[in-house]
């Protein structure tokens, strides 16, 4: 009788075996896939979280670039390339130094996080570009990020994370405890930091006649 239960119970075992590894080896294959698609998902939100995309409209408040005051433009909230135009705050850009003015600038994106740019004879230089401004700043002091100089005369400077350069000064910054005898000393500004970047603009899609008068009409 112990012979008999034996015997079917040993091909039994063996049967029993193979399905509990087919069922294992179904199960790390599944869940690998599942985990697969789990990190593909994460890195696909990651990267939509790093170019922040997103359409939508805004009513200018400044001119330039071939863009007047109520001007209804679709912008981007996706990182800039060379060559975009811009719409930024220039309160969070800490370039207004005190001064007063619309809450909204453009501007022309001529250098990206990495690259390199200078001062010569009082022009911009970057890649083959040259901008000449107006007026030759190399003499005055500047800063970028944090870091200052006294002049850019001489001076090669790198774009640092989210710190593009636009084709214009843009401003002053002033820092905190830094007084001389006529006040607050300024710093030039040629950057604008992704932080305070509204968008980049698509297309004009619009005129709005009551937001011009208004913004037009404002007293700072």
């Amino acid at each position: 009788m112990k012979n008999n239960v034996s015997k079917y119970l040993k091909p039994s075992s063996i049967i029993l075996a193979v399905l509990i590894v087919t069922a294992g080896f179904v199960y790390v294959k599944n869940q690998s896939k599942t985990e697969d698609a789990e990190n593909k998902l994460i890195a696909k939100d990651a990267e939509n979280s790093l170019r922040r995309i997103e359409s939508r409209s805004a009513t200018l408040q400044v001119d330039g670039h071939g863009f007047a005051v109520g001007d209804i433009v679709q912008i981007t909230t996706g990182r800039p390339a060379v060559g975009d135009i811009i719409v930024y705050d220039p309160f969070e850009n800490n370039s207004m130094c005190f001064a007063m003015g619309p809450s909204m600038s453009l501007g022309k994106i001529l250098g990206v996080p990495g690259e390199v740019f200078s001062f010569q004879n009082g022009e911009l230089h970057i890649r083959m570009d040259t901008v000449v401004l107006d007026r030759d700043y190399s003499q005055q002091k500047a800063v970028f990020q944090s870091k200052k100089y006294e002049n850019l005369v001489g001076s090669h400077i790198t774009l640092q994370a989210r710190e593009y350069l636009l084709d214009q000064w843009v401003g002053q910054e002033c820092f905190p405890g830094e007084f001389n005898e006529s006040g607050s000393v300024p710093y030039n500004r040629f950057t604008v930091t992704e932080g305070a970047i509204i968008g980049v603009i698509e297309k004009k899609i619009g005129h709005d006649d009551q937001a011009e008068q208004e913004f037009r009409d404002r007293v700072y």
